[in-house]
Formats: C-alpha cells, structure tokens, sequence
C-alpha cells in the first residue's frame, strides 16, 4: 500500500493498516504474512474478509492490557503458517491443490475465506479524544461508580464515545456486504460491533466466553466490558447462546436475567463431552436468524491454552474442549456467512422454563458427510475424567470399514477402549491402551473378558410414541387381512390415531418410556421417534412434547421428528365432508408445521408418500413447508407400491429415504449422487408378509444403507438385533454390513456423525455382547446377546450398572405427579 493509501485509511476513520511480515525466509513456509493484503475501505469490493483493529480497555473490569490484543494478534498469526494436516492450505479452502496434484505456492494464494476470496486488514479503529466524553462516563471527577476502577480513565475518552466512533466503522463494513472480523479489545465494543446488524434483520449471537457480560448499564458509570449483551437485548437481540461459561462466575440476578431473555448456556463440561453435538445445538438455538456473530472472549481459556488468559480454575475450559466447538462450524446455513466474527485479546444444557429445549434445532441445516472411513474432527476428549475403561475384549467392532470391503465392521481384536468425559480416548489393544489408562483409575471399569464389543444401534426410524393395543390385527393379517383392508375398514393407523388422541401426555409418556427400557436392553443408545398419530395440530405437538420429554428422563438419546403427513385423517371439516389428501396438506403446511416450529422440538419433518397416503407433489408441499420452518425432510417411499418417494427424497435433500420395498435400480442410483441415506426396515416387510427390500442390490451400488426396526403397533419389535437378522436372512447383506448399517449408518441417516462408531473422538455408546464376536448378533436370531450397554462411557444397562435388578435406567420424575394421567 502507499503512502498515499496509507493516509486515506487514517482519514476514514481507520489507521493505516500494519504490514503483515512472518519470521521465516523459506519460499515454502506459506504463513498468514503472505495471504492478509493492506486495504483501505475502498478496496472492499475485492474482499470476502475484513480485519478491523479495536485497541481499547477503557472499560474493563478488572486488569487493563486487552488494548494491545490487536499487536499482539497480529504478530503471533503473521508467523503462524496456513497448512492444516487434515485439511490443507487454509488460504484455499475448497481449492487445496492444482489439477496436478501439487500444493499451490504462495503467489497463488487466494485467501482463507474461500476460493477467490482475499483476507485484508483496514488497520485499527481511531479513538476519539477524552474531550469526546459524554456524560454518561464518570464525568471526569476521578470516580469510579462502584464498578471502574480508578486510574487514568478520567483523561479517557468515555465508553459511550469508543462505542459511537466504533459503530460508524462497522455500519460501513456491514453496508459493503464483507465480513469483518474485529480484534480487540475489550468486550463493551461487542456492542458496536454486533447492534448494526439488528437494523439488517433478526441476529443471533454465539459467544464463547467464561461470563455472560449482562451487567445493568448503572447511571453515572456507563457501558463497561460486561454490559454490552444487555444493550444488544435491550436494542432487539434476538437469540444468544454462551459456550463455555463457568460456574461461580456469574449472579443469579443475571443468571435468570439471561434465561428471561431466551439464552442458553453450554458449560465447559458440556463443551468436553461432546464439542460437535454442542455446536450442532449452539447453532441450532439461534433458529432461523438473519445474521450470527461470533464473539471467542480470551477469558473462556485458561493461560496455559492462550497466554494472556486467566489462571486455570475449577470449571474454565480448556484448548481441547472449548477450541474444537468454535472451529466445528464455518457457515451455519447455506447461503449466510457470519456476519460478525470478534477475537478479543485472542481468539449443557440450561434451558428456559418454557421448555423450548431445542429452540431453533429445527433451523439447524445437514453438513456435508465425511468420506467414507474419514477421520472425525478434531478435538477429543482431554484427560480429564476417565469415565470407564472396557478391557480385555476378544474382538472391538468399531463399524469404521469400508462397507464394501474386507472388513466393514472394522475390528480389532483382543481390544480394550478407553472413555475420558463420555468420549472415546483411545482404542486397540488391551496391553497398549491400558497401559496409557490404567483400568483402576476408571470410574467404570468393565472387564470384558472374551466378549466382543460393538457401537451402540443407532435406531433411526420408529413411531415409539403411541397408546393401544393392535395386536388382534397381527392376528387378521396371518388369516388374509391385507394392511389395506384394515386400514379402509379404520384400522391400522386411524385405530392408533383415536387411542393416542384419547390417552393422556403422562399415558403416552409412561408408554414410550417402557419401550426405551426395551430398547436400550437390545443396546440401542439413540433413537428417532415420530409423532404422526395425533393428525391434529394439539395432539401432534403433545406428542413432540413427550417425546421430548422422554429424552430428558431416559439416558437412550431420542431425536425427535414430526409426522403429521402420516395419513389423511378420518375428520370431518364444518359441512360435514371429509377431509380429503389436498385439504389436509394445507393443514399440515399452514397449521401444524408453524406450531410444531414454534413449539421449538422437531428436528425432521417426515411423510408418507405411497399408496394410500400422500402423492409425490402433496409430499413434495409438506417437505418444502417443512423445511421453510427449519426441518430437515425425510420421506416414507415406496413401502407398498412404487410412486416415486425415492426420487424425492434425492430432489428435496432428504436425510433419509425409508422402507424403499419397490425401490428400482434407478431409485438407488438417484440416492447415491446425494447424501440421502436409504434406511432398510425389514421388520415391516417381516409383518407384512411382504417381498424384501434388496439391501445386497443397494451396498453393491454403493448405497450407504441403514437398517432400523420401524418399532409401530404394525411392527412390533424394538430389538435392533432381529433387524440386523433379517437384514441379512433376507436382504442379503453380511453380519459386518449388517453391523455398520445399524451403527454408523443409522446414525447418518439422522445427521449425528459423532455417533454409531468406536473412534477416537466419537460418542462412547457402547454395547458389550456376551458373545465372542459381532456376527453372534445375527447369528442368534431370537436372542438377546447384550450383556453390558455404556451410554457416554457411564453403564446404563448390565451388572456394572449401580440400579437394582429389575429397575429402570430411566431417570425419576422431578414432579411425582408426572406420569400420572395428566392431561
């Protein structure tokens, strides 16, 4: 840049930015000096990413030193090279080789932000003059207000002053569409930073920070470093979440302060156990927001992790727990950046008592899959707490294989896994992970002794939330009944309709919690759950609330999805007429799907598209509803006739496409140029008495297929063991494809990547069998081969579980009135 240019920044407001200049000679050491370009505010047209300086403390309480962040940031990346092991050269995101292959020297560096998109710093924000204060500082009389403390502030310019000058700035950058990232500074800019996107549209935050700087802005004090999320509140601040906040460092007044306001909070342990489901549900918590800032406050690290940090204390986060969640997600949504990202000095779940538990999840978007056989993030569990250690195993089937080679199930024999925080340290063999985690240490140790341990099932397809009794049909179907003669006569799901409208919340809730008892004893860990037998708009959303319910009490994770296109429902409309398939549609679409998204519990929205259901186009409405209110489509097809579900599913990104009996090569194909998964249910072919789906047809095509036991008053079963039976009985596939398909496959039919797999870094959901290998599983159809089920490392099922025999792993109810027929 030149002189010239140098001086045009400092007149805008801006002063001339520094030169970006890293330690090393070496040609081949591409650092951040070579990829950041000075720039003026009137180069921002060539720009994806913008850095603005904000060296100011003025406002901090507590020890000063925060204005000299921006340097120091500055030095420290300038040296800092651009190569990441697992992802290559960050400055050509998308873009990390040339078409022969090589690494792309630093000549032809685009920029961090994307390919074709350069990074450039303006400089520093120039503060005003003390003579600039506003009366709303401490006037200049030396005082303090009982919150600053007294030094040379008095010959400062006031807070509301920085705050004025730093929101002109950044009203600019936001005008030019570019994304800014501020280095700071002390948190009372976040302020300025963030309140100008309010006039843009709704705005959500993610903060990571060890406080949730809510303070009252006092009379005769002003903003300060921990005021500035009650101005964003006070200006319209739509959504919050703060991760990594520590205990003992906040009030109660502020505390409730903060929930009043809709916010969430993720602690450091929350973070630890599961950095990439947290960020998945920090994310998701903002809904469907117009623009996020991200704000990464110093203080939510300890000093050994980020010099220039706090002491380490009881609670605070550290590098391998905090750090992995704030670079899990780049672009939330597609289509919308970050609008504001904000680096202070360096870089759960409470819930409101409304019970919005997942408020905004339904806004959450799919990320795309990792390769097959692709490590996790990462960013594991620190050593922290040993949770458990699972020694002595003949054989751990970690499901990690290449589903169509030698050995899908991934196993390595005379294993052992060790489980820090509820995530998984370390596996392979017993001598070598033993000897780094010592089995004595472990809160849980299990003694595997010649058993095989595998991932726990992912169950992702079943209608577990119901009331009555269906079984005199089993009965009508086995002398001829077909399911569609039933289901004309007011059987079949209309039968189970009346019953589950008619039953109490504490019914349905008592109901569903006995079949999770049932499950996690066949060792399902996670399973999806459907409403779609209410067909009204109060019975669905009492469904989801029970299922949502059932989460909370049951260690069994359960993903909630609305399937209020279930079938066409036997009402009547005011004239007496039935509603016929369109009509219902627009219910569904103009009724039920924005209450089921303000209600703030789906994740998917699912249908029936098939015979007797629903058409390809009135599915087709219902999943482009869906997904307008944040929910991920996920489609019934070609169960009892082929119409075209499978397709759909491909056209409208569907996680999943279900049953797929009379699915053609062609169908399959349309999936596997998508991230569909296509979920095999053979326990409903079973019940039917019908043909199977061809799973070996699909895994040869290379379909990554999940199998899931549709459990449903139709298909009585909740035992993933029996599925996998069938599957490969039936469908063709082996014990290992079998195994993967009920584990890691399942568990990406529902969008959930650290589950389903025994890796370093995953979820340590954990079955032992009492058998000595996983194809035992099929191989004893009929048995129940679990001997032990770990739920996040901690025993849930099984003698190293504390219950006593007979009892539920289910959690008691905090009011002794639930469960009770409520209504």
């Amino acid at each position: 840049m030149s002189e010239d240019a140098r001086g045009a920044a400092a007149s805008d407001g801006l002063t001339p930015p520094p030169e970006w200049v890293g330690p090393s000679a070496d040609p081949n050491d591409e650092q951040f000096g070579h990829v950041v370009e000075a720039a003026t505010l009137d180069d921002l047209d060539e720009y994806g990413a913008v850095i603005v300086g904000e060296p100011y403390d003025g406002a901090v309480i507590g020890r000063r030193g925060a204005a000299e962040g921006p340097t120091a940031i500055r030095e420290s990346l300038a040296a800092t090279k651009t190569h990441h092991v697992d992802l290559g050269p960050i400055s050509v995101a998308g873009d990390p080789a040339d078409e022969d292959g090589e690494n792309v020297p630093h000549e032809r560096i685009h920029g961090p932000v994307g390919p074709g998109v350069g990074l450039a710093d303006l400089g520093d924000v120039v503060l005003p003059e003390a003579d600039e204060r506003s009366p709303s500082g401490d006037g200049g009389d030396g005082s303090d207000g009982g919150d600053v403390p007294v030094d040379d502030r008095d010959r400062e310019p006031s807070v509301d002053a920085v705050q004025e000058r730093v929101r002109a700035v950044t009203e600019e950058l936001y005008g030019e569409g570019v994304v800014p990232v501020f280095l700071g500074g002390d948190n009372s800019l976040t302020y300025p930073n963030a309140a100008p996107l309010l006039d843009q549209g709704s705005l959500g935050v993610l903060s990571f920070d060890a406080h949730l700087d809510c303070r009252e802005v006092r009379e005769g004090v002003g903003p300060t470093s921990g005021t500035p999320y009650r101005q964003l509140h006070e200006a319209g601040l739509d959504e919050m979440v703060v991760l990594g906040a520590r205990n003992f460092e906040t009030s109660t007044a502020y505390h409730d302060y903060f929930h009043e306001q809709g916010g969430r909070i993720f602690t450091p342990t929350d973070v630890s156990e599961a950095p990439i489901d947290v960020m998945d549900d920090a994310i998701a918590s903002l809904g469907d927001v117009d623009a996020i800032y991200v704000s990464v406050d110093m203080d939510v690290l300890d000093a050994a992790a980020a010099p220039g940090g706090q002491r380490a204390d009881a609670g605070r986060a550290d590098d391998a727990g905090t750090l992995p969640v704030a670079r899990t997600r780049r672009d939330p949504r597609p289509g919308r950046g970050l609008r504001g990202r904000r680096v202070r000095a360096a870089a759960g779940r409470d819930r409101p008592d409304d019970r919005r538990r997942r408020a905004g999840r339904r806004a959450l978007p799919r990320q795309p899959r990792r390769a097959e056989g692709s490590p996790l993030p990462t960013g594991g569990p620190s050593m922290g707490d040993l949770t458990a250690v699972v020694r002595d195993a003949a054989e751990v089937a970690t499901a990690t294989g290449d589903l169509r080679g030698d050995d899908p199930a991934g196993v390595v024999e005379d294993a052992a896994v060790a489980v820090v925080d509820g995530g998984i340290a370390a596996v392979g063999p017993t001598e070598e992970v033993t000897r780094e985690y010592p089995p004595e240490n472990a809160t849980h140790a299990v003694e595997a002794r010649g058993r095989a341990v595998i991932p726990g099932y992912v169950d992702s397809h079943t209608h577990a939330c119901f009331a009555g009794d269906r079984s005199d049909e089993f009965e009508a179907k086995l002398q001829g009944t077909t399911y569609g003669e039933l289901l004309a006569a007011g059987g079949g799901i209309h039968r189970t309709v009346r019953a589950t409208r008619a039953a109490s919340d504490g019914e349905l809730l008592d109901n569903l919690l006995d079949q999770l008892d049932v499950m996690v004893a066949h060792g399902t860990t996670t399973v999806e759950v459907k409403s779609g037998y209410g067909l009204d708009t109060e019975t669905e959303l009492r469904m989801l609330d029970v299922i949502d319910r059932a989460d909370d009490r049951h260690p069994v994770d359960v993903v909630p999805t609305f399937m209020g296109a279930h079938a066409v429902p036997r009402d009547y409309d005011g004239d007496g007429d039935a509603v016929d398939a369109d009509d219902y549609v627009d219910r569904v679409a103009s009724e039920q799907l924005p209450a089921v998204a303000d209600q703030g519990i789906a994740e998917f929205c699912d249908v029936f598209c098939d015979e007797g259901a629903f058409t390809v186009e009135q599915s087709r409405r219902v999943l482009e509803a869906g997904r307008e209110h944040g929910l991920t489509p996920k489609v019934h097809a070609e169960e009892l006739a082929h119409r075209g579900g499978t397709k759909l599913a491909a056209e409208v990104g569907a996680a999943s496409a279900d049953h797929l009996l009379h699915a053609t090569d062609e169908d399959v194909q349309a999936l596997i140029d998508t991230d569909v998964t296509p979920v095999l249910l053979p326990g409903t072919a079973f019940g039917l008495g019908a043909d199977y789906a061809d799973g070996r047809a699909m895994v040869d095509a290379g379909a990554p297929v999940a199998v899931a036991t549709d459990f449903n008053p139709n298909c009585h079963s909740q035992s993933m063991a029996f599925a996998s039976a069938l599957a490969c009985v039936e469908m063709g596939l082996t014990p290992a494809e079998a195994l993967v398909a009920g584990t890691r496959n399942g568990a990406r039919a529902l969008d959930r990547e650290a589950l389903g797999t025994i890796r370093e870094g995953a979820s340590a959901d954990l079955v032992v069998l009492d058998a000595p290998s996983h194809v035992h599983v099929p191989y004893s159809y009929g048995i129940n081969r679990v001997a032990t089920v770990l739920k996040a490392g901690r025993p849930v099922v099984g003698p190293e579980w504390t219950g006593e025999p007979g009892d539920s792993p289910r959690d008691e109810p905090d009011d002794e009135s639930e469960g009770e027929n409520d209504e």
